[in-house]
């Protein structure tokens, strides 16, 4: 629940990041959750082995249809154990390995990504001095509108065969 209170209380919930991270957050609790029901589910099958296992001395039909599925229920649990995650990577305590270290790990990871940072801007002028710009006149030749004949001679200058661009229709087509 603490770290669902970090994503209720955040201001960027519609963004593509926070979606992401809220899959991945989903999948985890649904993997914790998964962790307990195979937890249990081994807990049945050892008290049926017992069972089954004074049953065998002398076992009737009906023991024999039941015995089926420990077979089956061993190979359900293997394959839900294949998606699980086993540690986390701590910064401060390195590997952590239980439920509650684990919440915890995700919980501090998700409240520092999401938490507003200040950005030191002394340095951008330092940084963007050397990077030409461009003059007035060559402003306002990028800034009209495309014509018709720039269009048709971009047509006639490219090649043929390609992949189509962003709009799925081919150079052939536009030709």
């Amino acid at each position: 629940q603490s770290m669902w209170s970090v994503f209720l209380n955040l201001d960027i919930i519609d963004s593509t990041y926070w979606w992401l991270d809220f899959k991945t957050s989903l999948i985890f609790l649904l993997q914790e959750e998964e962790k307990q029901i195979n937890h249990e589910i081994r807990n049945e099958l050892r008290q049926l082995q017992m069972e089954y296992r004074l049953r065998a001395k002398d076992p009737t039909d009906e023991d024999l249809l039941e015995m089926n599925i420990i077979p089956k229920a061993r190979i359900a649990r293997s394959k839900a154990n294949q998606s699980k995650i086993d540690v986390l990577d701590d910064p401060i305590k390195g590997q952590v390995r239980t439920t509650s270290d684990m919440i915890n790990t995700a919980t501090k990871f998700y409240e520092e990504l999401y938490d507003i940072k200040i950005i030191d801007t002394t340095h951008w002028n330092e940084l963007f001095k050397d990077i030409a710009t461009l003059n007035d006149h060559d402003r306002e030749a990028l800034d009209r509108d495309i014509t018709v004949s720039e269009c048709h001679e971009a047509l006639k200058v490219m090649p043929l065969g390609r992949s189509p661009g962003d709009d799925g229709i081919p150079i052939e087509v536009w030709k």
